[in-house]
C-alpha cells in the first residue's frame, strides 16, 4: 500500500481507537519513517523561532540543540529493543506509526489545556492514554506479548527522560545565577 496523507490520517485515527488494521496504513520503509520525523522536527524549529522572536535566545538555542535528540530518542530506544527481541523487520512500520500517533496526544493535550482548571484533572488520563497507545503499538506492530511490549514502552520512556528531561534539567542548572 502506498502511504498517502489519507492513509496516514486513517492510520492515526485507527491506531488512536486501538484498531490493529491502522498499523497497515503506514509503510515500513526508511522514506516513510523519515517523513514521519519531519513534522516533529519542523514543530521544534518553529518553537525555537517563537522563543527567539520573544527575545529568549538562550531557550531558542537550547530548543534547536535538543530537538533532534528528543525526536530521535524514542525511535533509537525502540530499535535497540526491537533488535534484541528479534523484531527488527517490523520496527520501521512500528516507529512510523508511533511517530505519527504522537499528534493525537498533542491534540488531546491542547483540548485538555483549553478546559482550564477542569483540564488539569483530565491531564493524567491523557498520559495514561498515551502509554496505552504505545503499548498497543508495541503489541500490534512489533507482534509482542504484554511483557515485551512493556519493555519497549519502558525503554522509550527512559530514553525520553534522558534525552528530553535531562537536557532541560541541565540547562536549568546552568541558567541559574551562580550555576
Amino acid at each position: 500500500m502506498k502511504e498517502t496523507s489519507a492513509s496516514v490520517g486513517r492510520g492515526i485515527w485507527l491506531v488512536a481507537l486501538g484498531r490493529a488494521e491502522g498499523i497497515g496504513c503506514f509503510r515500513g520503509t526508511p522514506s516513510a519513517f523519515f517523513t514521519s520525523l519531519a513534522p516533529m522536527l519542523a514543530f521544534s524549529v518553529m518553537a525555537a523561532a517563537l522563543l527567539a522572536a520573544r527575545g529568549n535566545r538562550h531557550a531558542a538555542l537550547v530548543q534547536l540543540l535538543t530537538a533532534p535528540a528528543s525526536v530521535l530518542a524514542a525511535p533509537v530506544a525502540s530499535h535497540f529493543v526491537a533488535v534484541r527481541l528479534e523484531r527488527e523487520p517490523n520496527w520501521a512500520r512500528y516507529a512510523t506509526a508511533a511517530n505519527w500517533s504522537q499528534w493525537v496526544y498533542l491534540v488531546l493535550i491542547l483540548a485538555v489545556l483549553s478546559l482550564g482548571k477542569a483540564g488539569l484533572v483530565m491531564a493524567p488520563f491523557v498520559v495514561i492514554y498515551a502509554i496505552w497507545v504505545q503499548l498497543f503499538l508495541a503489541r500490534a506492530a512489533l507482534a509482542l506479548g504484554w511483557g515485551r511490549a512493556v519493555l519497549v514502552v519502558l525503554a522509550v520512556m527512559a530514553a525520553n527522560g534522558v534525552f528530553v528531561l535531562g537536557p532541560a534539567y541541565l540547562v536549568s542548572l546552568f541558567a541559574r545565577p551562580g550555576g
